[in-house]
């Protein structure tokens, strides 16, 4: 009698599997069932780090786990392989979400829990009458898609289109000898384009592939599988060798050549022969290297940083130059250009997609640009469509573009008649190498990264930013939420960090700003000032020159609120003034005509009014009117009301001051004589005060 126990968990093996559902099946006819197959993620390396016994233990646990899950008796459980598990179960079994905890492991080893992953595909049986075996495969193509997905989806339900898809992979997959012994393959040519005119410097090879039942195939249909599979490596051989062929004719009869990006696939970082092989084909051809551009997709860097730093080093060692391909469609920030050795940088089409409707897509485009040619770095700026991206790739000094608005793929033979009809236009790849003085730390914070001294950047408590100073302009490009809050405070600030702000400085901000800024850069200090901003906010501005980029400098500049500190220095400096008045007058007042108070800064104690408290001055002489009579300045009934008013006396006046004597009349009879002298004192910029000087006499 065969054996159909899993020795190790105690559940069916995978022809106990076999023979258990094919029987369940048959036992209820009419309910219905689902296969799910399970994958614990990862068991190789649970089992380097803990040991063999751990990474069983883990798997007798979830064998034990499946069986609490599902106690149905209509169930079958089994351990197929490895690290993989199919049941198949009732329909009803799955109706809640309970069987979906089953995605997390977890399990307790020295006192420490960790989580474990598992993904599982579900496939419902529609035909029972069907191969298990062809059930299982079908729970398992989903259980891959719920595996390699880019969304972390823990389990995904089978649906026919993923069969089909798989049916049309192996039909690729068997008919691609064929197609390289028949040259089905074929290279078209796409012209890169200097942004300035338009001008044709170089072009990229694309392979489609003309298939014999399913027409001409783009390389989406196609590259994905063969990178999984393996065919890349023939793949790209093949093309390149297709590429060199091309370009070794034209040398043979004496004619031009021109720059050539092919593209190397990730799957072949590790290929030990790569670069040798390469080096041959171009040898075989007689091309010379540095007409090869070898084109690297950003997540082959993301992916591994010292093994593309190694593939870069072999490249240039061979005369190659290299692009990093889709910058923008990976995890990658500008921060990490700093640590490739690359040549060229090539934008993700996808910042021109929303070009028009995402404003924050053209600015961010706009900072990928800058930052490159900051590093040096040529940009292309793939998927050009319209006259109005060119334009603006124009206005933002962008260096290549590539896209259908200029030149569409097109054969060997067609780009060699463009290139006929519009010669080639030479363009080095050191086009900005003399430039950049930047420091590592400023091309990190420009660059938006996410280093330890960025985030320090980003949680300062005070504002501060970056400015970029050409001879007649002046620019901010970034700064933190404190310092768009201190300069914009109608605006809605950001949540949170730093963040790209082109704005122009103007006004008189600017004229000190630029002074501050030249002179940080001549005597290479840090240089301050105090300024009064928009007649709102005093602001202590500090500013450090961080480095040069052509006819560009950059700065670091802090911002911080004065405002109190400069209310306090004003306060004193009212109060020794108002003390040496005091000298000649008997009380000194404070007016505020925003609240009608006067406050008493200074008395010689002749009455029982304190320093610092305040009293009601709005309607004084109508309240007192029985008891007072104005004996000289008699409007003061009116201007005492009014700033404005008061101002135009004060104006008028020769000496700056509004003169008022008047007689108080008291009920037991006496009399007192009051000179009250009105006038303003300037204390700073913006800041103004209105005193209120009282002598008296008594009859």
């Amino acid at each position: 009698m065969p054996n159909y126990i899993d020795d190790l968990t105690g559940l069916y093996n995978r022809a106990g599997f076999y023979f258990a559902t094919e029987k369940l099946l048959k036992e209820y006819p009419h309910e219905k069932f689902c296969l799910l197959y399970w994958n614990i993620q990862q068991l190789k390396i649970i089992n380097d780090m803990f040991g063999y016994d751990i990474g069983n233990q883990i798997l007798v646990n979830f064998g034990k786990t499946l069986k609490c899950t599902f106690n149905q008796i209509s169930t079958v459980l089994s351990r197929i392989e490895r690290d993989r598990f199919a049941c198949c179960v009732s329909l009803s079994a799955i109706a809640n979400d309970e069987w979906k905890k089953l995605t997390v492991i977890n399990y307790t080893i020295d006192k420490t829990e960790y989580h474990f992953h598992t993904c599982c595909g579900v496939y419902q049986i529609e035909d029972p009458n069907i191969s298990i075996t062809l059930m299982k495969d079908k729970a398992r193509v989903a259980m891959e898609r719920a595996k390699n997905s880019p969304f972390n989806h823990n389990y995904v339900w089978f649906s026919e289109s993923m069969w089909e898809t798989i049916v049309e992979e192996q039909k690729l997959n068997i008919g691609f000898d064929i197609a390289i012994r028949e040259k089905q393959f074929e290279i078209y040519y796409q012209p890169i384009c200097r942004v300035e005119d338009g001008k044709i410097i170089g072009a990229e090879a694309l392979v489609r592939w003309n298939h014999p039942q399913r027409g001409m195939l783009s390389p989406d249909r196609f590259v994905p599988q063969f990178e999984q599979n393996g065919f890349i490596g023939v793949l790209d051989r093949y093309v390149w060798n297709e590429v060199c062929s091309a370009m070794g004719e034209r040398i043979s009869r004496g004619e031009n050549i021109f720059p050539i990006s092919i593209n190397m696939s990730k799957a072949e970082f590790y290929d030990e022969h790569i670069f040798d092989d390469l080096h041959q084909i171009t040898q075989k051809h007689h091309v010379p290297p540095e007409f090869i551009r070898v084109e690297l997709t950003e997540s082959a860097y993301v992916d591994d940083l010292l093994r593309a730093q190694s593939v870069i080093k072999e490249l240039h060692s061979l005369g190659f130059k290299v692009i990093m391909d889709d910058f923008g469609s990976s995890y990658s920030s500008l921060g990490m250009l700093k640590d490739f050795s690359i040549d060229v940088l090539k934008v993700d089409m996808m910042f021109l997609s929303d070009f028009e409707s995402n404003p924050k897509a053209r600015i961010i485009l706009e900072s990928v640009v800058r930052m490159a040619q900051w590093m040096s770095l040529i940009v292309v700026v793939e998927g050009v469509e319209t006259k109005k991206q060119w334009d603006y790739l124009r206005n933002i000094e962008c260096d290549l573009a590539q896209g259908y608005y200029f030149y569409q793929p097109m054969s060997k033979e067609k780009i060699f008649m463009v290139l006929e009809e519009h010669p080639l236009t030479d363009f080095p790849l050191n086009a900005h190498s003399t430039a950049s003085e930047l420091s590592e730390m400023t091309i990190e914070t420009l660059s938006l990264g996410r280093s330890k001294a960025n985030s320090a950047f980003y949680e300062m408590v005070g504002g501060i930013g970056i400015l970029e100073m050409t001879e007649s302009n002046l620019e901010i490009l970034q700064l933190n939420k404190k310092c768009f809050e201190l300069l914009c405070p109608k605006e809605t600030a950001p949540a949170a960090g730093l963040f790209q702000y082109k704005h122009d400085i103007t006004g008189a901000f600017r004229t000190v700003l630029m002074k501050l800024c030249r002179y940080a850069k001549k005597q290479k200090k840090i240089k301050e000032t105090q300024f009064f901003y928009e007649k709102t906010t005093w602001l202590h501005v500090k500013v450090r020159h961080a480095g040069d980029f052509a006819d560009r400098s950059f700065f670091f500049f802090t911002l911080d609120n004065i405002s109190a500190q400069k209310k306090a220095e004003q306060e004193h400096v009212l109060y020794q003034y108002s003390d040496a008045l005091l000298k000649t007058f008997d009380k000194v007042y404070r007016l505020d005509f925003k609240t009608g108070k006067a406050e008493v800064l200074h008395t010689a104690g002749m009455d029982k009014m304190k320093p610092k408290k305040q009293y009601e001055f709005f309607g004084f002489f109508d309240r007192y009117a029985d008891f007072i009579h104005i004996d000289e300045g008699g409007d003061i009934r009116n201007i005492i009301k009014n700033k404005d008013d008061l101002d135009r006396v004060l104006s008028e006046s020769e000496k700056g001051s509004y003169l008022i004597r008047y007689r108080v009349d008291y009920p037991d009879y006496s009399v007192k004589l009051v000179y009250a002298l009105l006038f303003k004192v300037q204390l700073g910029e913006a800041d103004e005060e209105y005193l209120c000087c009282i002598n008296c006499h008594t009859d």
